[in-house]
C-alpha cells in the first residue's frame, strides 16, 4: 500500500469512525425516550432524505477543503451541515 493510500484510509477511518461508534453507544445505552417526545426529537426522527443528503454534501465538502487544506470550502462545507439541521428543526 502506497504512502497516499495509506493516508486515505486513516482519513477516512478518523472522519467515520467516532460517528458510528456513538452511534452505537447511544444506541445500546443512551436514555432518548425524553427527547423523542419533544418536538426537537420528533423532527429528527422524522429528518427527510435531502436534508441527509444535504448534510453528507457537507460532509463531503469539509472533506475535501481538509485534503485540498482550503479554509473557505471548510466553512461552506460546516455551513451547508448546520443548514441541514436548522431546515430539520425548524
Amino acid at each position: 500500500m502506497r504512502t497516499d493510500e495509506r493516508h486515505l484510509v486513516f482519513a477516512l477511518v478518523a472522519m467515520l469512525g467516532p460517528p458510528i461508534v456513538a452511534s452505537g453507544l447511544l444506541i445500546r445505552w443512551g436514555h432518548l425516550d425524553d427527547l423523542a417526545r419533544t418536538r426537537a426529537g420528533a423532527r429528527m426522527y422524522r429528518m427527510t432524505g435531502r436534508a441527509i443528503a444535504i448534510r453528507l454534501t457537507g460532509m463531503l465538502v469539509m472533506s475535501i477543503a481538509a485534503w485540498q487544506r482550503e479554509p473557505a470550502l471548510l466553512v461552506m462545507g460546516a455551513v451547508l451541515i448546520v443548514a441541514a439541521w436548522m431546515w430539520v428543526l425548524r
